[in-house]
């Protein structure tokens, strides 16, 4: 599997996560400092929409949001406050 993470090396959840990325033996990682090339409004809007979540929630997720296993997103205090479960789309996967 591909994956893409945009990271930013002074992070530390960025540098963790690239971490466990590089640890399974099934992913190859290819790694872009965003400061350095941002992604594009479009691009952003792009993987918002594949991922059935608003902007806003996607300012809110975790890194333990994230299910790569079952392929899932837990959007927490969505509308009415509530916890909902989208899909994590193969698009967004190669780019996290």
């Amino acid at each position: 599997m591909k994956a893409t993470i945009w990271h930013n090396p002074k992070c530390k959840t960025s540098s963790k996560t690239l971490a466990i990325l590089e640890n399974l033996s099934k992913v190859d990682v290819t790694v872009i400092e965003y400061l350095k090339d941002p992604p594009t409004r479009d691009k952003l809007a792009q993987l918002y929409a594949d991922a059935g979540i608003t902007p806003q929630e996607g300012l809110r997720l975790r890194v333990k949001d994230l299910d790569f296993g079952q392929l899932q997103i837990v959007v927490r205090n969505a509308k009415g406050r509530r916890d909902r479960v989208t899909m994590l789309p193969q698009s967004l996967v190669e780019v996290l």
